[in-house]
């Protein structure tokens, strides 16, 4: 790509000359829709033949195979040549070929792909493996090139950690719950490791539930989003989507019953130890051979398995569940029972006999004096397991809201410093506060295309770069794209290089 020049280098020939950057950088985030409208802006002498080829191959991401054929035959790709002479545009021209059903082109792409598996940017193939391979329906090809892209690369963005979520649960082990339950939690591990809390942009879980669905695997579906739902606030998006794959009436019989089962279950208290241990084994048989409605057994256990988790504004959802302190309350009621309860019980009750005026198990007092005991022994045990939690969650809360502060601090002394010596684009929270903290405003020419959310521009004090922002206020979709630096800025390496 060439620059432009422009008079007196205004911010808007900045701009002209930043919008490819800016597409590009837009691209390597995955942000394929707005990388096409970036693109789409580019003024005539800017769009060459390379800016046709990534507009072809960002049209494959999209899912738009008969739009980049149909863009890189203006530019006169039509045919494929032979392997031995295959370049980048032949390699996209094949993959949208077969992502419309082409077998030929496919394994045509296939035999080139071997070739360039050395390659620097070798990464950018499973982009067009994937298209073409679920284009033909060989469903295994293109998870093993969204799993690529992830485990061997390392390339994590919103499209791949989704796609990725969607491979690793729709391989979980049918047979093997614990292997099963691995797999969802790995799946569900990586959608929380992106950047952007689940709760804020909840699009790429979706997305994870909408490629399970694709492949059948709605149950997979409702693992993911089932799993994903226990550690996080409330979200109408994900609620709707868990909704609309469960069978409502099923579940509500299914859950009827449970309800009915444990109100049956105190009949069995007067057989004392074996009527609990008769509760327990139905508990468990139920657990293990009694489906939830809509998902095998392995899956169902899978189900359960996660059941005991909750959402805790304290924890960070990326992190393993917190220990369960159950048993530490239990104690200290316990302890209040023997050392607290049963000690007062006794006077208590004496001091109830005598008010009441005494007498046998006939008087009419004896229900108070019963009464009593019963309250002290059941009342404070209760109440001090109700003042261990609050305590515990306190200490809890004090502490994570130490963390935060202190993860809100360095946060802060990073966002003052300049990266844009070091990274093209940045998003999430910390793109917020870069945006506050570092760039400075930059009053906006009219923009050659309308851009998704709210655009803007802003300038690097240190390097003078331009940076285009997008939604610069909501750390769910903050998006920095890092533009050219102006050319009075641009320093001309000397002649003899980094020798001194």
């Amino acid at each position: 790509m060439t620059r432009v020049s422009q008079p007196g280098g205004s911010v808007a020939g900045e701009v002209t000359n930043s919008w490819p950057s800016w597409a590009l950088a837009a691209e390597d985030r995955d942000e394929s829709e707005l990388a096409l409208a970036l693109f789409g802006g580019l003024p005539a002498e800017l769009a060459d033949e390379s800016v046709a080829v990534s507009r072809a191959a960002l049209l494959l991401r999209v899912g738009q195979p008969a739009q980049a054929v149909a863009v890189l035959a203006e530019h006169g790709y039509t045919k494929l040549p032979e392997v031995n002479r295959a370049a980048w545009p032949d390699l996209v021209l094949a993959a949208g070929s077969a992502a419309v059903g082409d077998q030929a082109a496919y394994r045509w792409l296939m035999a080139c792909v071997r070739r360039f598996q050395d390659a620097s940017d070798a990464w950018r193939l499973n982009y067009l493996v994937a298209a073409a391979a679920t284009g033909v329906h060989d469903r295994p090809t293109a998870d093993q090139a969204w799993h690529t892209l992830v485990a061997q690369y390392g390339i994590v963005t919103p499209v791949t950690a989704a796609e990725f979520g969607a491979v690793v649960v729709a391989g979980r082990d049918p047979r093997d719950v614990r292997a099963a339950t691995v797999a969802v939690a790995t799946a569900v591990t990586g959608l929380h490791d992106i950047g952007v809390p689940i709760e804020q942009n909840p699009e790429p879980t979706l997305r994870a539930a909408r490629a399970l669905q694709a492949r059948g695997d709605v149950a997979g579906a409702r693992l993911l989003l089932h799993v994903v739902r226990r550690r996080i606030p409330h979200n109408a998006a994900l609620d709707g989507a868990q909704a609309k794959l469960t069978p409502v009436a099923a579940m509500r019989r299914h859950r009827l019953l449970v309800v009915v089962l444990w109100c049956l279950a105190p009949t069995l208290l007067p057989l004392g130890v074996a009527g609990g241990l008769i509760v327990l084994a139905v508990s468990r048989a139920w657990q293990r051979w009694v489906p939830i409605p809509g998902l095998s057994r392995p899956d169902s256990s899978v189900w359960r398995a996660f059941r005991g988790l909750s959402y805790d504004p304290y924890s960070d959802p990326r992190d393993p569940p917190p220990k369960d302190q159950a048993g530490y309350y239990g104690l200290a009621a316990l302890l209040s029972l023997l050392f607290v309860a049963l000690p007062l019980a006794a006077p208590t009750t004496a001091l109830v006999n005598a008010l009441t005026g005494g007498g046998d198990a006939t008087d009419a007092g004896r229900p108070i004096v019963v009464g009593t005991w019963l309250l002290l022994c059941i009342g404070i045990p209760g109440l001090v397991f109700l003042i261990a939690r609050q305590a515990h969650r306190q200490m809890r809360a004090r502490q994570h809201r130490r963390d935060r502060q202190a993860a809100q601090r360095a946060r802060l002394s990073q966002a003052k410093r300049c990266h844009c010596w070091q990274v093209r684009s940045i998003s999430g929270e910390f793109a917020v506060e870069y945006e506050r903290q570092h760039l400075h405003p930059e009053a906006s020419p009219p923009l050659p295309v309308a851009l998704p959310g709210t655009a803007g521009l802003g300038r690097c004090p240190t390097t003078g770069a331009l940076w285009l922002t997008l939604d610069a206020d909501d750390a769910g979709k903050a998006l920095l794209l890092r533009g050219t630096t102006p050319p009075e800025n641009e320093s001309k390496p000397e002649p003899g290089g980094l020798y001194i």
